[in-house]
């Protein structure tokens, strides 16, 4: 009966379980935007009494990478429409005719917050 659970415990399982818990546990902000029963899986699996039995862990392995796929695809596609805007408007503001009529230091003056910006989005995680 207990062989299991020291198996589990001391074994790859357990620092799956770990990530799933760190996962569930840790910032969900990002998830509130992800559609999918990931984390329906992972939930169950840590509301689980006994997650070392069957293949719980294993399907939740699955769905872990799974989740982290789409999270990482979701930021890259959100970054990437950030930075589309930014650059947009970017480009309008430097079209003005009133931006071509003031002098260099000016210009850029007011093209830094807009540089800046995508900087800060291209840097981000």
């Amino acid at each position: 009966m207990l062989d299991p659970i020291r198996k589990f415990y001391h074994g790859e399982q357990r620092k799956i379980y770990d990530a799933i818990n760190k996962v569930i546990q840790g910032d969900t902000s990002n998830l509130d935007y992800i559609e999918g029963a990931e984390l329906l899986t992972l939930s169950e699996v840590v509301n689980s009494p006994a997650p070392f039995r069957g293949n719980m862990i294993k399907q939740a392995k699955t769905a872990l990478d799974g989740l982290r796929d789409k999270v990482a695809d979701r930021i890259a596609h959100e970054r990437n429409d950030a930075l589309v805007e930014v650059n947009s408007a970017l480009q309008e503001l430097q079209q003005k005719a009133e931006f071509a009529s003031v002098d260099n230091p000016l210009q850029k003056q007011l093209t830094k917050t807009f540089t800046d910006e995508i900087d800060r989005l291209e840097k981000q995680r």
